[in-house]
């Protein structure tokens, strides 16, 4: 794939991780309550879940034969994660009311947000990695190429923001943090429909990497 449609994938799936991750904390807030401790914990979940994901699944692509493959099958679990997070933490309700107060209960409460988040951050964070290990560009063309697709995973997360807080969340409250699996899944579906063919031929003996025309 060309990095321009490298890039539109990676802008799906920044809207799709906010959206997921704004009706994330406005339903933790309401679920674990919205201390100061509890909301850090959440924090906490997603970032070290992210960065955990880019070191790890990073690597993972790094020798991964198809890493749009791979990417795709993480935007699949993204999509997964968003349909059934509105029922995971109406369900986890319980769980954290039977929980005790002050410091103790907070930090069985940030250890309960980690467990219900973290598994999905992971995922998110590996998809810009992946994506980035599907490039067949060299040189400077690379690097701009890769700054091109972390502008657009980041334009893609502020518009995901704006779509989450003023008007899906307004409309239709905190269950259309499932909107999320749209961005989502249409990443993982275009992304498993061109990996077969572009990364077998980029892999076939004697098959040179392709070269980003100049600007």
């Amino acid at each position: 794939m060309s990095t321009r449609s490298l890039s539109f994938l990676l802008f799906l799936s920044g809207a799709a991780a906010l959206v997921l991750e704004v009706g994330w904390f406005r339903r933790m807030a309401q679920v674990a309550g919205a201390t100061s401790v509890a909301m850090a914990g959440v924090l906490a979940a997603v970032i070290g879940g992210m960065a955990l994901g880019s070191f790890w699944l990073g690597r993972v692509a790094d020798r991964a034969r198809r890493p749009l493959a791979l990417y795709g099958l993480l935007e699949a679990g993204v999509a997964a994660a968003a349909l059934l997070s509105p029922w995971l933490l109406s369900a986890s309700q319980p769980l954290f009311d039977a929980l005790p107060g002050g410091l103790a209960g907070s930090l069985a409460r940030f250890a309960l947000a980690t467990v219900l988040l973290a598994p999905p951050a992971v995922l998110m964070g590996g998809t810009l990695p992946a994506v980035a290990c599907a490039l067949r560009v060299e040189g400077g063309a690379r690097g701009r190429a890769l700054g091109t697709l972390y502008a657009c995973n980041t334009l893609g997360a502020v518009a995901g923001t704006v779509l989450m807080g003023f008007l899906l969340m307004p409309a239709w409250g905190l269950p259309a943090m499932r909107f999320a699996a749209v961005p989502a899944g249409l990443a993982a579906a275009v992304a498993f429909l061109h990996a077969r063919p572009r990364e077998d031929a980029a892999a076939a003996p004697g098959a040179a990497p392709e070269r980003e025309a100049p600007p």
